[in-house]
């Protein structure tokens, strides 16, 4: 196999040819992120380079994107450490809110559940969360969320099954950035790929 087909394969498994935004960060840079809250760096672990959110008190979120982004699917694989009580997950459809603060839906989960928030205003709205089982700390993770119209869905680990099927009714938000969220832990980030639908 040639060098070129060997990267045409790569794209199209990464599903890069189509996507409306990929970042793996081998190059080293976070440059097209915007660090909304705490500390974040890339570091590197083994051979690969990963965006990581420093452990400590309070959020850390980091977005990316356009605004005017609407129907999508977001991927990540995330790696918690240190907490089995506090997670890490994907922001989306986030949109500036106040200084520092954003409006958005936040997909996040632990070692033992799996949520879904709205954030307005700084204020959290807890959607839905379920109990799951089978995450371990140290391991990398696939989270997956797809929001088309007002219906999120939501897949950890298995693209084909979802743990949450929402529809929000409630004043939804149907556009906006995507992002990266770490609640006091530790957590590291790589491959992230949005998709439209």
């Amino acid at each position: 196999m040639s060098l070129a087909e060997a990267e045409a394969i790569r794209s199209y498994t990464k599903e890069e040819v189509r996507s409306l935004f990929y970042c793996d960060f081998q190059d080293g840079k976070i440059d097209c992120w915007t660090v909304k809250e705490g500390l974040w760096y890339i570091a590197t672990f083994g051979n690969t380079r990963q965006l990581v959110a420093e452990a400590g008190k309070g959020d850390k979120i980091i977005t990316a994107g356009g605004n005017a982004w609407t129907d999508y699917c977001v991927q990540s694989i995330i790696i918690l450490a240190h907490s089995k009580e506090q997670g890490a997950g994907i922001v989306f459809r986030a949109a500036a809110s106040g200084s520092d603060g954003i409006n958005g839906y936040y997909c996040g989960f632990t070692t033992g559940e799996i949520y879904l928030h709205k954030i307005i205003n700084g204020k959290i709205i807890e959607l839905k969360s379920i109990s799951i089982s089978g995450i371990q700390l140290n391991v990398r993770n696939s989270i997956k969320v797809c929001a088309k119209n007002n219906k999120i869905r939501i897949y950890l680990n298995n693209p084909c099954n979802p743990v949450i099927d929402y529809i929000d009714n409630e004043a939804p938000i149907l556009s906006g950035q995507i992002g990266l969220r770490a609640v006091g832990n530790w957590a590291a980030f790589t491959d992230i790929t949005v998709l439209p639908v």
